[in-house]
């Protein structure tokens, strides 16, 4: 296939099997002194073939007595490119190469975009090293004999825009206002009891209407049974001089220490912006990169496009 001028797509996870495969390619293509270039595309790529170069110990016999022997890390790779985004794969072009890209299913991920690629050109081979998940686009592939044609369902987020964007504003808007609501009159309730309670406790001068009702009762001389408050401004037993109320905020701790909120130390969403527009301008002429956009677009409001090709 790639003699003839076409690229082979390996569905792969993340980690795993993978690992075996990147380093019998890596003998392979040594051996053979073959040129074509061998890339292993996945989000976390560099950062688990950097974590495995760690745990050579846990690895087969051969590879831990070669290390011991030669001292020479068996996933130093080559022949083999780790990379995070399909943008350095596209700069390519139709160049014949080896992709082992996330995920086997072929539902999702960056094996599921690349194989409608090459889906298009006969001279191109997905090759399955592993059966594919019942109800998957690659086990629908592996049927004998394959399909012909099968249906896959493209999806891009995009941002939202116009009057879908104002109306998204808007209901955030109001969702805002609602729990701003619910907390206020939350707190207020809060307050109001504990209010109550330490001027119940503190306070000698409040007479309870069911003790003054038993003790008119007790009495016959005396006409008619009246409730009375008297709220006077006592400060607690426990205090030097009259103070106004106070109630603290006691802070609420675990096993771990002090229960944080979150929200206290998130950047508002407009200087988060900012600071992503200002630093990816330097030496970039204001152009955003790969992973700022979508970062930025991740956080921005957006919805999912969907359509079916065959």
């Amino acid at each position: 296939v790639l003699s003839s001028g076409g690229s082979v797509l390996l569905p792969v996870d993340t980690a795993g099997r993978v690992l075996e495969l990147l380093l019998i390619m890596e003998q392979y293509w040594a051996q053979r002194h073959l040129v074509y270039p061998i890339y292993f595309l996945t989000n976390v790529s560099t950062s688990t073939v950097d974590f495995v170069k760690s745990f050579l110990e846990w690895m087969s016999d051969s590879i831990s007595k070669s290390f011991e022997h030669t001292r020479d890390n068996a996933f130093l790779l080559r022949h083999v490119s780790l990379i995070i985004n399909k943008e350095e794969l596209e700069k390519l072009g139709d160049a014949p190469k080896v992709v082992l890209a996330s995920m086997s299913s072929l539902e999702v991920g960056f094996s599921h975009d690349i194989f409608v690629e090459m889906a298009n050109e006969a001279k191109n081979l997905v090759l399955f090293t592993e059966k594919g998940q019942f109800g998957t686009l690659a086990r629908m592939l592996q049927v004998d004999p394959p399909p012909k044609a099968v249906k896959v369902t493209m999806s891009k987020r995009v941002p939202l825009v116009g009057d879908e964007l104002k109306a998204y504003e808007e209901e955030q808007e109001r969702i805002k206002k609602e729990e701003v609501l619910k907390a206020s009159i939350s707190k207020e309730k809060e307050l109001k009891a504990s209010h109550e309670s330490n001027a119940k406790a503190s306070d000698p001068m409040v007479v309870d209407a069911s003790s003054s009702r038993k003790s008119s009762n007790a009495g016959s001389h005396v006409g008619g049974n009246v409730d009375i408050l008297i709220d006077g401004f006592v400060s607690p037993v426990t205090s030097i001089a009259p103070m106004f109320p106070f109630f603290e905020n006691t802070a609420d701790w675990d096993d771990f220490g002090e229960v944080i909120n979150p929200d206290d130390y998130m950047m508002k969403q407009d200087e988060m912006d900012n600071n992503m527009m200002l630093g990816a301008g330097d030496g970039m002429d204001g152009k955003l990169d790969e992973s700022s956009a979508r970062l930025l677009l991740d956080s921005a409001p957006s919805k999912v496009i969907s359509n079916e090709m065959t």
